[in-house]
């Protein structure tokens, strides 16, 4: 009964805990169209900053 109890409280508090996880992350980021996502590309290919995709593109 005790244990049980234990168990559901675990899994509660695993529960919220992703849940204010995921809030607080998408909060900080949140989702963008890929219109959105290429544009934040283009302006960052024309201020000269390196990206993730020309840190991976070939040589």
């Amino acid at each position: 009964m005790l244990t049980d109890i234990i168990n559901w409280l675990a899994i509660a508090a695993i529960l919220v805990a992703g849940g204010i996880f995921l809030y607080m992350h998408w909060r900080h980021h949140p989702p963008t169209t890929p219109i959105e996502s290429l544009a934040q590309l283009r302006e960052r290919l024309g201020q000269g900053r390196p990206t993730l995709v020309q840190f991976h593109a070939p040589m």
